[in-house]
């Protein structure tokens, strides 16, 4: 099944609604990941499409399992209209918290030792021997 998504972000002069494939249905408001060049972007479900006469990517994954009320991608578009701003802008605004952001993990240094090769690598001073 084809869908149209718009991206939760401006990635360059793009229209930023684009047609993607995806083997299982979804509903207007799924927040998805798809493939943008070499990198994953979240974008939304506006609906479901005819196959186009070109070939389409496949929808990354589901970023979560609720979708976004319909009367939400309503306002945002009628923000994106009133406003004249980017449509993905103003959907920005209600994606859920985090889905734009990229946070980098940072390993836990004593994830790996236990509590007495701690004790053990800190020295004592005079006092406490």
């Amino acid at each position: 099944m084809f869908y149209e998504v718009i991206l939760g972000k401006e990635v360059g002069r793009l229209n930023n609604v684009l047609t993607y494939f995806f083997p299982d249905s979804l509903v207007p408001g799924t927040v998805v990941e798809v493939p943008i060049s070499k990198h994953l972007a979240p974008a939304v479900v506006l609906k479901k499409v005819a196959q186009p006469n070109f070939e389409c990517k496949e929808i990354a994954r589901i970023l979560y399992s609720k979708s976004l009320p319909a009367h939400l991608i309503k306002t945002a578009k009628w923000v994106s209209e009133y406003y004249q701003a980017p449509l993905s802008a103003c959907l920005g605004l209600i994606l859920p918290t985090g889905v734009l952001k990229k946070r980098r993990t940072r390993p836990n240094k004593t994830e790996h030792m236990t509590s007495d090769k701690i004790f053990h690598e800190i020295p004592l001073n005079p006092a406490q021997k």
